[in-house]
């Protein structure tokens, strides 16, 4: 399959998850199950399919919570599903499905990269990313926005983002995947936060 549109690219990868939520690791924990991770990539094209999975459901052991595992080579069709069916709060990667409606958008030229959002306080989320901690009233662009959504996990920003595109249409346009937003797209990340002078 032929990947040609950032929407389709998006959906590959929302195909591809693996989702960890739950106890945090250890700063060096977490660096070697990565790196483990890593590791693994190389061997996917010449280790048999069961090998893979055996090495995954021993990292899995290894996770102080709750994982599933979905692998589908685009290729080949082959797939290793490790309890995929399994349903978890998705968290950070609804961004993938706002970025993948956002870009369609850009490309049907509803909204361009270049457009402007002006922050108010009421947009403050949870302590994640950037934008939390600074002022209201910046302006920033919609690229600079998908920048710290994607790159920091900035939920003020994707908030934001989500507004501008469009909630419903975000879940319209996964209604056609394996991904059920339906149930996990809440109306916004985090709590407000109260800002202190």
């Amino acid at each position: 399959m032929e990947l040609t549109s950032s929407q389709q690219i998006a959906k590959a990868v929302l195909t591809v998850v693996l989702l960890m939520p739950g106890i945090s690791w250890s700063q060096q924990r977490a660096f070697e199950d990565t790196k483990s991770l890593a590791e693994l990539g190389g061997k996917v094209s010449t280790a048999p399919l069961e090998s893979l999975r055996r090495e995954l459901e021993q990292i899995r052991s290894r996770f102080p919570g709750d994982m599933s595992i979905y692998m589908k080579n685009l290729s080949t069709r082959d797939e290793i599903a490790v309890d995929s069916d399994s349903v978890y709060e998705t968290f950070s990667v609804i961004k993938l499905a706002i970025a993948a409606e956002l870009m369609h958008q850009v490309e049907s030229g509803r909204l361009s990269l270049s457009d402007r959002i002006t922050t108010k306080a009421a947009d403050e989320r949870l302590p994640s990313g950037v934008l939390y901690a600074l002022e209201p009233g910046l302006n920033p662009t919609v690229k600079d926005l998908l920048t710290l959504m994607i790159i920091i996990s900035d939920n003020e920003a994707t908030d934001l983002l989500a507004d501008k595109v469009g909630r419903a249409n975000v879940t319209d346009a996964q209604s056609g995947t394996d991904q059920d937003l339906n149930t996990v797209f809440r109306p916004r990340l985090g709590s407000h936060l109260a800002r202190h002078a």
